[in-house]
């Protein structure tokens, strides 16, 4: 008996290495071998790159001799449109809603308005996400440990200064 056939959905997804570079791989180990450049290694540089971040650009601890941190940025988002001109095509998803998508996404790399859309759960979603990371996300165990050892570490050094 032959199975009935079924469309295939695509899911695409595009994203640079973020936020870091993963400890212990070759790339951190010996980052001038490969062309990148790693902005801090350790607890407090995270957290301090967490904090600080604005957006997902600002949660980067790496560039590349290739790729500047904007550049990045700027390629990721070209990526993404692409990809949803190639969704629109497959029939993934309406055109007027993928180009809407597109011009939000346009909107936001350029630096004008556009619509932060507050379900978490769709296409524009990542926009918002992005940028409110650092202040609204929710407190879990990792990130109360990487607090408090902020702290400690803090404390720490005043103590090596006395």
């Amino acid at each position: 008996m032959r199975q009935k056939e079924r469309p295939m959905k695509v899911y695409t997804f595009i994203s640079p290495l973020t936020p870091f570079i993963d400890p212990g791989s070759l790339i951190y180990e010996k980052p001038e071998d490969y062309g990148f450049t790693i902005f801090t290694k350790t607890i407090d540089g995270y957290y301090d790159l967490l904090d600080r971040g604005k957006s997902w650009v600002d949660f980067l601890n790496y560039e590349t001799i290739w790729m500047k941190r904007k550049d990045i940025e700027n390629n990721t988002y070209m990526a993404e449109i692409e990809m949803m001109k190639a969704r629109i095509e497959a029939g993934l998803i309406e055109k007027s809603l993928g180009e809407e998508i597109i011009e939000n996404i346009r909107n936001y790399a350029e630096g004008r308005e556009y619509n932060a859309n507050k379900n978490l759960n769709s296409h524009l979603s990542y926009i918002n996400k992005d940028l409110e990371w650092s202040r609204k996300h929710k407190i879990t165990k990792t990130s109360i440990l990487v607090y408090w050892y902020s702290k400690l570490n803090k404390i720490e050094k005043e103590f090596e200064k006395l």
